[in-house]
């Protein structure tokens, strides 16, 4: 049997230093935008979320439920830039890891809508003849008051909870088309088909292809709705109108809607604010400008780096 050594133990009892952000509100409460933890070998990286939050008694209780033993299931985990929840978990080894990213979940949404099985079969309907019959809407929601984005999506995620409808919901200013629309719930959903998401929650993963975008903390600095929103779009897709018009019907019947307005895309769309938003440039642009195709330049650019993302 080989002897430890004191070289070797000191080896296991080594610490490193670990880098903890803290993004959105998150930031406010721990009156910084990050700390490092001094991590050693063996701890998981629930620890060290522990360790990052536990003398600061009001972020402590934001970030973990009043047990104090588990994270908040509203709180997103980044792993050196990938939700942690596709690497194993809070309980996985922190060993190796450069940073931890906590993000309140204010743009989360139901994880079930997102589930292999029901990807593969939304992915299946999508292709098949039936694709142009699915109910594709994206509306322009105002509210009465500004509210914190973390209740709107938990209205949303009232509505729709056990219905085939997804959904998704962003700052206003980011559909192009119908198409673009599409084509976005369409990687999106194969992307889970797949199982090349980039994070658990559907909506996630929907800002991070209408973003085109492969890393969640840009994702949402362009395309999320912030703290607080005093309006945002709400993107959908159901393979029945009818559940789309009675889950509607009961969200613009709460008190907090106070106008809601269908794109009408029939109407020419202004690109250059959204191309601005995605750093998509002049020169790209020129190099998707060919008279064969019916697109324009500006939704092919989109539309192409979106696809991108799941090769």
């Amino acid at each position: 049997m080989k002897k430890c050594t004191s070289t070797d133990l000191n080896r296991r009892l080594a610490s490193v230093k670990v880098k903890v952000n803290f993004l959105a509100v998150l930031r406010g409460l721990a009156k910084t935008s990050s700390v490092e933890v001094e991590v050693r070998q063996g701890l998981s990286i629930r620890d060290v979320i522990y360790l990052a939050c536990k003398d600061n008694e009001i972020l402590f209780k934001r970030v973990f439920e009043s047990s104090g033993e588990k994270i908040r299931s509203d709180i997103i985990v980044l792993v050196d830039g990938v939700d942690v929840n596709l690497m194993g978990g809070l309980y996985s080894s922190a060993d190796n890891i450069n940073e931890i990213t906590l993000i309140p979940s204010v743009h989360g949404g139901s994880t079930t809508s997102a589930t292999a099985d029901k990807a593969k079969k939304l992915l299946t309907l999508m292709m098949s003849e039936k694709g142009g019959e699915m109910d594709l809407r994206v509306l322009h929601i105002r509210l009465k008051e500004e509210l914190p984005s973390r209740e709107v999506i938990r209205l949303l995620e009232r509505t729709f909870e056990g219905t085939d409808v997804v959904w998704a919901a962003s700052r206003p200013g980011l559909a192009l088309s119908p198409l673009h629309v599409f084509f976005v719930f369409y990687h999106t959903i194969k992307a889970f088909a797949l199982g090349k998401n980039i994070s658990n929650k559907f909506n996630i993963e929907f800002l991070l292809r209408l973003a085109c975008e492969n890393q969640i903390v840009h994702a949402l600095e362009i395309a999320g709705m912030g703290d607080r929103a005093r309006e945002f779009y709400l993107y959908i897709l159901s393979l029945s109108r009818g559940t789309s018009d009675e889950r509607l019907k009961l969200l613009f019947s709460t008190p907090f809607i106070k106008e809601v307005e269908q794109l009408d895309f029939s109407r020419p769309c202004e690109a250059r604010p959204l191309l601005k938003i995605l750093r998509i440039s002049d020169e790209e642009l020129r190099t998707t400008s060919y008279k064969s195709s019916a697109l324009s330049p500006e939704l092919k650019s989109v539309l192409t780096r979106t696809s991108l993302l799941n090769t």
